[in-house]
């Protein structure tokens, strides 16, 4: 029997107050949130992985909650301090465990009071999808691995591994997995791998007339193994409850009503009674529990009045029957959104390669000279000086004090190579990226077209086809970027190329006039549509 005791292997000792602790029995990790709304990764020697700050300073940690296989952490975040009377937003990031950045995030509409991550139970099903076309991802068969962004500009040593085809981690995920997300307003979100939502409920609806005005919060969830059925523990109260999240020198009253006299260690009254409640979607069982008094312990601080609790019971047969079907979907809805993460983070690439020429370059050389001229005299001069071939006193100046020879062919590199930059992003990422995009929509119209099975799950096919079109546009329109960005560089370098012929003549009688005699009609047109 003495090897059956339980007993304490270690003890840690930590500087600053812990909130929450959640275990991965997958990875063996430990995740801890503390007062300050840092989240800190250990390792089961105590070894700390990563500590990853809040989002903003002013918000603290109210859920977590790990994806069975261990690879991700969903993590909920709300203000510190919470006003009655005002709206409050939670958000929920999903960190990824190897690098702690943030996958994806949502925002939700209140105070997050249940954050649970659900996964399918009846494994065996899924052997007999490995001959569904829809279930397999066969991408990686007919696209090219999308260029690395950080590796292109030279901020990422070559021996680093990016998996951006699988920027969302879900490209493994054999089962079904949802994550629930539980508010103070009673709703509850619904989402397969925290990224497709496929499900927004109002379980106030779903409560007796008497209680239509009482603040229902969902507490905790669990799903049946055959996925049939979805049961909530639902706390229902006469005012709406807030928990505290710091602690105050001042107390923050948590209920809709100002509340006196706490006392600690009040006693709890339990009174259960039979409630059935039957809807189409909802069966509402038993257990309602009831305290008639306010609980105060630590630096928690809860101050709940007449409050009950039910478990309330959703039919979620359609889950069940549509599995395949759901699984397929979320799987293309990531790889979607993983492209246009990518996308997003190409075009912002593009845009600061693109004021970088301008503002970086050109404008912070001219708009020192401009300043002290009347509006449309540098332009003026600069014509002048392509017509008559003699630069006006204060544009002399500025080429022979502000720019000179080597001003000039430095400034002329670096706009060429942001010209470079920008052809480099459209040709291989831009296109690369939107050439994904086509064929992910074009799979997904495809799927469409199987009504009996995915229009109950919300796919229409018009919609895609839709997005299909918007794709192919998008193409069309990098590929006349890519021709504006030649003709731009064009004109750039008939410009510079004529400007240091300008500054050496002016620097040194010697040599010829460059001004005309190196210049065709073309690149004087290019020149002129320039200034």
């Amino acid at each position: 029997m003495s090897g059956h005791i339980i007993r304490q292997l270690e003890e840690r000792h930590v500087a600053i107050k812990v909130d929450l602790m959640v275990w991965s029995n997958k990875m063996d990790l430990l995740a801890l949130s503390n007062s300050k709304g840092e989240i800190a990764l250990h390792r089961l020697t105590w070894q700390r992985v990563w500590l990853l700050p809040p989002p903003t300073p002013d918000m603290v940690v109210r859920k977590l909650a790990w994806r069975p296989d261990g690879r991700v952490i969903a993590v909920a975040y709300v203000p510190k301090v919470m006003v009655v009377g005002e709206q409050v937003k939670g958000e929920v990031m999903l960190i990824d465990v190897e690098n702690k950045d943030v996958l994806h995030s949502i925002t939700v509409s209140d105070d997050v009071s249940c954050l649970v991550w659900l996964q399918e139970k009846q494994f065996h099903n899924y052997h007999l999808l490995t001959a569904s076309t829809h279930s397999q991802d066969g991408s990686s068969d007919f696209l090219p691995k999308l260029p690395s962004l950080s590796r292109t500009f030279g901020s990422l040593p070559d021996n680093i591994e990016e998996n951006l085809e699988d920027a969302k981690r879900i490209k493994d995920q054999m089962q079904l997995n949802f994550l629930l997300i539980g508010t103070c307003d009673g709703s509850l979100h619904l989402s397969v791998f925290g990224l497709f939502s496929c499900g927004v409920m109002n379980i106030n609806k779903y409560m007796t007339d008497n209680e239509k005005d009482k603040h229902t919060s969902v507490l905790n969830a669990e799903m049946s193994s055959d996925m049939k059925s979805l049961h909530l523990l639902v706390a229902v109260d006469k005012n709406k409850f807030y928990a505290e999240t710091v602690k105050e020198d001042i107390a923050v009253p948590k209920t809709d009503v100002d509340v006196s006299n706490q006392k600690e260690n009040l006693g709890v009254e339990t009174k259960v009674n039979e409630d059935n409640t039957t809807s189409n979607d909802l069966k509402a069982e038993d257990s309602k529990g009831k305290e008639n008094s306010n609980k105060t312990s630590g630096d928690e601080c809860e101050q709940v009045i007449e409050r009950e609790f039910k478990i309330v019971i959703l039919d979620t047969r359609v889950l069940s029957s549509r599995s395949r079907e759901l699984h397929a979907l979320s799987l293309k809805h990531g790889h979607i959104i993983s492209l246009l993460d990518y996308l997003s983070q190409t075009m912002r690439s593009i845009m600061e390669a693109w004021e970088n020429i301008y503002i970086l370059e050109i404008e912070s050389k001219l708009s020192k000279h401009a300043a002290s001229l009347p509006e449309g005299s540098v332009s003026a001069d600069f014509l002048e000086l392509l017509l008559f071939g003699m630069p006006s006193e204060s544009l002399e100046n500025f080429l022979m004090k502000d720019l000179n020879d080597k001003g000039i062919k430095k400034l002329g590199h670096s706009i060429e190579l942001s010209h470079s930059n920008i052809q480099k992003l459209i040709l291989k990422h831009l296109l690369s990226v939107g050439q994904s995009l086509a064929y992910h929509l074009a799979e997904m119209k495809g799927m469409a077209k199987l009504t009996d099975r995915f229009k109950v799950l919300g796919l229409e096919e018009e919609t895609v086809a839709e997005a299909f079109s918007a794709a192919g546009a998008f193409l069309i329109k990098a590929t006349e970027v890519q021709l504006v960005i030649d003709e731009s560089m064009k004109r750039y370098k008939a410009f510079f190329r004529w400007l240091y012929a300008i500054i050496l003549r002016i620097t040194d009688d010697r040599i010829p006039d460059l001004t005309m005699s190196d210049l065709n009609q073309q690149d004087l047109e290019f020149i002129a549509e320039y200034l």
